[in-house]
């Protein structure tokens, strides 16, 4: 798992299953929420591809367990990561 604090305020949460798939969450606007889920689907040697990509504003009602579990793993890392 890697935590990214970026200069403008903005996250990152990089998260790497098995078999090389990963996941993505962002927190673009600095607040304590993830705005977007990047999923990745290992191909082959280091190529991924964009699996699924889910928007809070758009996708948030039909996915709300996995933002607030996302929103939660921020908060976690974040405070870990500035210990």
């Amino acid at each position: 798992m890697e935590y990214i604090s970026l200069t403008d305020g903005s996250e990152e949460v990089l998260v790497r299953a098995m078999g090389r798939n990963m996941t993505l969450y962002q927190n673009l606007d600095g607040d304590n929420t993830i705005d977007r889920i990047r999923k990745e689907k290992f191909i082959a040697g280091w190529n991924t591809r964009l699996e699924d990509i889910l928007i809070r504003r758009l996708n948030y009602q039909e996915n709300k367990e996995e933002f607030d579990s996302a929103d939660k793993l921020l908060l976690e890392e974040r405070k870990r990561y500035k210990k």
